[in-house]
């Protein structure tokens, strides 16, 4: 599922391209529209965490297009086309994407990529394009908390490390390529991957090593 950090400017965005695309919606209508896609009940009570959480690192959304679609069909709109959400929460018009994507070797968008990481205390998600297949790589020497094993459950992070994997198996399940798993939680890489698998399992991966950085910074913020 497409994953979106909910803050004010990445918000803008999306609305933005999405008006772009689907120029007979009304404003409140694609603005209540977006809050259902985001998983909120109302824009209201979405504007109500983004005050909520102001002072830490952003919420992490799921993206649900079957909500986004539902939520405009009480407001009379025909079904929107099949991806319209998914293809924007994806897209370079995003300016703070949590997975950086580049051809393999390019080493200024790799330590560009790096520094933002470093700066937001975030872990670092790469899928890194060759001819054919893709490179997911990450790291989490970026995150601030120390010892890992604070957000990731033990010294070694080996549940995290065994959902890793079961994650995998799911999504390279008779995958051309033999993609290559070589891991543990804090850094690791998955060679061999179609660029669309790669983004999907760079999702699934993201989404969980970045949640326990969330919850720690909501215990530091109470």
């Amino acid at each position: 599922m497409p994953i979106l950090l909910l803050h004010e400017t990445n918000l803008t965005a999306v609305k933005a391209a999405l008006r772009s695309q689907l120029p007979e919606l009304r404003s409140g209508h694609l603005t209540e529209a977006l809050a259902a896609g985001l998983g909120f009940r109302t824009h209201a009570a979405l504007r109500a965490d983004l005050i909520r959480f102001a002072d830490i690192a952003p919420m992490l959304a799921d993206v649900d297009e079957i909500a986004f679609a539902a939520r405009l069909a009480t407001f009379g709109y025909p079904e929107p086309p099949a991806g319209v959400l998914r293809s924007v929460v994806r897209s370079d018009a995003i300016p703070d994407r949590p997975i950086a994507q580049f051809r393999d070797g390019d080493h200024v968008a790799n330590d560009a990529h790096y520094a933002q990481c470093g700066r937001r205390g975030r872990p670092m998600m790469m899928i890194k394009l060759a001819r054919t297949y893709a490179t997911l790589e990450w790291d989490c020497i970026t995150i601030n908390a120390r010892p890992h094993s604070i957000l990731y459950g033990s010294s070694d992070g080996l549940s995290t490390a065994n959902e890793m994997v079961r994650m995998f198996k799911l999504r390279t399940a008779g995958a051309p390529g033999k993609p290559n798993y070589r891991t543990n939680v804090f850094v690791g890489w998955v060679y061999k991957l179609l660029p669309a698998t790669a983004e999907l399992l760079a999702e699934d991966y993201f989404r969980l090593l970045y949640q326990p950085v969330w919850q720690a910074e909501q215990i530091r913020l109470a």
